[in-house]
């Protein structure tokens, strides 16, 4: 794997921008999105698939839903739930 190396600085607003030969070489187009992490001195842009993001919480939202039902677990205890949470602060 070659290393594309580039230098940017971030704007008065804190835009960065990705040099061009960087989004010529990644096909990155304006409606990509990326996941930004950061951690003392480095920072990691990565480029996230949004569909596949909304597919994967619709799957997990599903078996959680799949899953509280059959314990019987009702949108009112949920409330109750979230209220006695809250109160606990």
């Amino acid at each position: 794997m070659k290393l594309n190396v580039e230098f940017t600085r971030p704007s008065a607003s804190g835009q960065v921008v990705i040099p061009q030969s960087i989004r010529k070489r990644m096909n990155i187009s304006p409606e990509d999105r990326f996941m930004v992490v950061g951690d003392n001195d480095t920072i990691l842009f990565k480029r996230v698939n949004q569909a596949a993001i909304v597919e994967s919480f619709s799957e997990l939202s599903s078996s959680l839903q799949k899953g509280a039902k059959e314990v019987g677990l009702t949108r009112k205890d949920v409330a109750e739930a979230i209220k006695w949470a809250r109160a606990k602060k």
